[in-house]
């Protein structure tokens, strides 16, 4: 069936592709936006429009993300291992108003070292940045372990777990085949 505009004939067939190339087109602007911010967040002090502060701690790479509007009492989440790595509940929990923080204890598997440095950053994040003194600890991954370790000898800071696909048997991972890795799980 055609349809008559004017002097431009446009088929049913024409109209359809024109919705897929427009959605293809949105989808793309919607990616180069991201990715904008994504390769603007170590440079600018911007985490996908989020306000970002990179700082080091006890000699440790360590962010703090603020939302746009905190939440009363600042409430926040803390990411021990891979900053930036699936960020979608980052993501929603800065829209509702919570702080992100981020202290990178990715290669110590929630040693008693580990639980230590971790102790000393919380601390650092309450009397700081005015940081609720009760937080979520996310365990992604390699993190998972040191959320519950830390959890379980800071119960009284901790608010809630979220755990996803924590690493929580050091003998799947790091694995005493991986000298390295196991002699830091072991510090």
């Amino acid at each position: 069936m055609k349809i008559n505009r004017g002097r431009l004939m446009i088929t049913k067939k024409y109209r359809l592709w024109y919705r897929k190339v427009k959605k293809i087109l949105i989808n793309i602007k919607t990616l180069s936006l991201y990715l904008k911010y994504f390769r603007t967040s170590l440079q600018s002090g911007i985490f996908i429009g989020y306000e970002r502060h990179d700082f080091k701690f006890n000699d440790r790479n360590a962010i703090v993300v603020a939302p746009r509007e905190a939440l009363p009492g600042k409430p926040w989440i803390w990411r021990p291992a891979f900053f930036n790595a699936f960020p979608s509940v980052d993501l929603a929990m800065l829209a509702l108003g919570y702080h992100v923080a981020y202290y990178d204890l990715t290669h110590l598997y929630g040693s008693p070292r580990a639980v230590q440095l971790g102790t000393e950053f919380f601390n650092e994040m309450v009397s700081r940045y005015g940081l609720k003194n009760k937080v979520i600890v996310e365990g992604f991954s390699r993190g998972g372990m040191f959320a519950v370790n830390w959890a379980a000898a800071n119960p009284d800071k901790v608010s809630c777990l979220y755990l996803d696909a924590p690493v929580c048997d050091v003998e799947s991972w790091p694995g005493r085949k991986q000298e390295k890795l196991w002699n830091d799980f072991l510090a």
